[in-house]
């Protein structure tokens, strides 16, 4: 078996404690990656699908909930407080808009963020929740 030149093996051990200690998901900084802080933010158990994420947070704000009550939700989980979420009053398409973004100072190869519309009615309830995940990096 012929052996590998030591750069070769230097870049491969890079590329594996790379992805063993960040993951592709960017894990491993002070903030977490996104799909971690949205966890903690909602208090939601599973996030590993978009799908997920949205039957969670229906769960917390149903389908008919108040625009008021979405806002105060949003304002009770922490969103808008960390300096990596945001949201947004709703627009002129009725939808109160959230990001969770990437930790920039977390480790990883690809991050993740997420962008969460809470879309309503024509009498200001809740319609809908639509989740948006983006990746970046490599």
């Amino acid at each position: 078996m012929p052996r590998l030149p030591r750069a070769l093996l230097l870049l491969l051990a890079f590329v594996l404690a790379a992805t063993g200690c960040g993951g592709c998901s960017g894990g491993g900084g002070p903030g977490g990656s996104a799909t971690a802080r949205l966890k903690r933010h909602f208090g939601l158990e599973k996030a590993g699908t978009p799908g997920e994420i949205r039957e969670g947070l229906l769960r917390k704000v149903p389908a008919g909930t108040p625009e008021q009550a979405v806002i105060a939700f949003l304002g009770n989980s922490g969103i808008g407080k960390d300096g990596l979420s945001s949201w947004y009053p709703a627009d002129e398409q009725n939808e109160i808009f959230c990001r969770i973004e990437l930790d920039p100072a977390s480790f990883g190869l690809v991050k993740e963020s997420y962008g969460i519309g809470f879309r309503l009615d024509g009498n200001r309830n809740l319609l809908d929740i639509q989740i948006h995940k983006w990746s970046t990096g490599l």
